[in-house]
C-alpha cells in the first residue's frame, strides 16, 4: 500500500493511536548528534505541526511522507518512554503498559495501537505487553503493533515511514486477529513468536520462531562455533579439557541467559569471555538491572575473568566516548573492544589457552592470528 492510498481514509486513522516509546524511529538524539538524552525529532516535528509550521526533517526523499505524517499527528499520544531502548527497565515497561491500559478501559478504545520502539528491545516490549495485557487486548478486539527503524527519522533514507505504514495497514486488516505484534520490514510477527533474526548483517531484523530460517540460522551459528573450536583444538594439539578456558557469549540474542553464563563461568574455571555484540555494539547497561551487560562485565572483571568484545558481523567495536552511551558504559565496566571478526578473536583467545591472562591481553591487541584460517 502506498502513502497516497492511506491518506484518503482519515476515518480509519481516527480509530488508531500511536505511542512513541523511544528508539531510532523517533529520531532520538542529543544536540551533539550522539544517541541519548531526552529530546526527539518526533517531538520536534509534533511541536512544529502544532505551531502551524512545516515539520523539520521532511526533506529530500522524506518530503513525500508529509501527508502521512500529518495524519499521524492527529493520533499521536504523549511519549510513554523516550530513553535508550536497550536500557529499558521494568518501570519503563510498566509505563508503556499503563498508557495502553488507560485507553483500553475507555468507553470506545482505539482499534489499533502502534508503538514505536527501539530495535534493541522491541521484541521484549512486545512480549511484556502481551504478558500483561494480552487477554484484555484480545477481549477488546484490539491490535497492538510495535515498529521502529534501523535508520534515524532525521535521515532522508529512514525506514520509519515504511514501517509505520505497514504497521497501520496491518492493524486495519480484517484477516488479522486481535493481539500484540511486531511489524518490521514487511513482516508481521505475533509477540509470543518474535525473535531477533540472528547474524543477518549490520541492520536489525525480526523473524518468527516458527520460521525454519530462524532455526537454521541458530543451528548454523552454533555449528560454526563448534567447528571453529574443534579446528583450533586440532591445530593446537589441545586435548586437555582444562585448557578450554575461553567461552563466547552472544549478548543480544540470548541476553536472558545471563544467569546461566554467570554460573557456567564460575563453575568451570573460565579465564576469558568473548562477548559478541549485536547491532551497533549496544547492550543493556542499567546498573541495577538483572539483564545488564555492564554489570555482568564488571562482575567478571572483579573475579579476574577477562572480557573482550567483537561484533558478529565484523563491524568495529567502539567503546570510546564517541560511541553509543551504552557502549561507553561497557568500556567503563572493563570490556575491551576489538576491531576484528569474531572467528579471528576467538582464535587468538584459544591460542593462549595455556598462557597467562596478561598473554591473552597482549595477544588480543596484536594482529597476529597464527596458523588459524580466517
Amino acid at each position: 500500500m502506498h502513502v497516497g492510498s492511506i491518506s484518503t481514509s482519515i476515518s480509519h486513522w481516527e480509530r488508531a493511536t500511536i505511542i512513541p516509546a523511544g528508539g531510532t524511529g523517533t529520531g532520538h538524539a542529543t544536540n551533539d548528534g550522539i544517541k541519548g538524552g531526552s529530546s526527539s525529532a518526533l517531538s520536534e516535528m509534533l511541536y512544529a505541526y502544532d505551531a502551524g509550521e512545516d515539520p523539520p526533517y521532511l526533506t529530500c526523499e522524506a518530503i513525500k511522507n508529509k501527508r502521512f505524517y500529518e495524519l499521524l499527528c492527529h493520533n499521536l499520544e504523549l511519549p510513554a518512554y523516550m530513553g535508550l531502548s536497550e536500557n529499558l527497565t521494568i518501570k519503563d515497561l510498566d509505563e508503556i503498559v499503563d498508557r495502553i491500559q488507560e485507553q483500553l478501559e475507555c468507553h470506545k478504545p482505539p482499534e489499533v495501537f502502534v508503538i514505536t520502539s527501539g530495535t534493541d528491545a522491541m521484541e521484549q516490549v512486545a512480549k511484556y505487553v502481551n504478558d500483561k495485557l494480552g487477554d484484555l487486548i484480545r477481549a477488546k478486539g484490539v491490535k497492538v503493533i510495535l515498529t521502529g527503524a534501523n535508520r534515524d527519522l532525521t535521515k532522508p533514507d529512514t525506514d520509519i515511514w515504511d514501517n509505520l505504514e505497514f504497521a497501520f495497514e496491518s492493524g486495519f486488516r480484517e484477516d488479522i486477529i486481535s493481539g500484540v505484534y511486531v511489524a518490521f520490514h514487511n513482516r508481521l510477527i505475533p509477540a509470543e513468536l518474535v525473535a531477533k533474526e540472528p547474524f543477518n548483517g549490520i541492520e536489525m531484523n525480526y523473524i518468527s520462531k516458527k520460521d525454519p530460517k530462524y532455526w537454521s540460522a541458530v543451528l548454523k551459528s552454533n555449528l560454526s562455533d563448534i567447528n571453529i573450536i574443534r579446528k583450533l583444538w586440532w591445530k593446537l594439539g589441545i586435548r586437555d579439557k582444562a585448557a578450554r578456558s575461553v567461552v563466547t557469549y552472544s549478548v543480544n540474542v540470548i541476553r536472558e541467559n545471563h544467569k546461566f553464563i554467570r554460573g557456567y563461568v564460575n563453575s568451570n574455571s573460565i579465564r576469558a569471555v568473548l562477548f559478541t555484540l549485536y547491532h551497533s555494539s549496544t547492550a543493556n547497561t542499567i546498573d541495577d538491572d538483572n539483564v545488564s551487560v555492564a554489570k555482568l562485565v564488571r562482575d567478571f572483571e572483579d573475579d579476574g575473568v577477562l572480557t573482550f568484545a567483537v561484533n558478529e558481523n565484523g563491524e568495529p567495536v567502539n567503546l570510546t566516548p564517541t560511541a553509543y552511551e551504552t557502549s561507553v558504559k561497557l568500556g567503563k565496566a572493563g570490556l575491551r573492544g576489538l576491531n576484528m571478526r569474531r572467528n579471528v578473536a576467538l582464535a587468538k583467545l584459544w591460542m593462549t589457552a595455556y598462557g597467562s591472562n596478561y598473554e591473552i591481553v597482549d595477544r588480543m591487541k596484536t594482529n597476529y592470528v597464527g596458523e588459524i584460517d580466517r
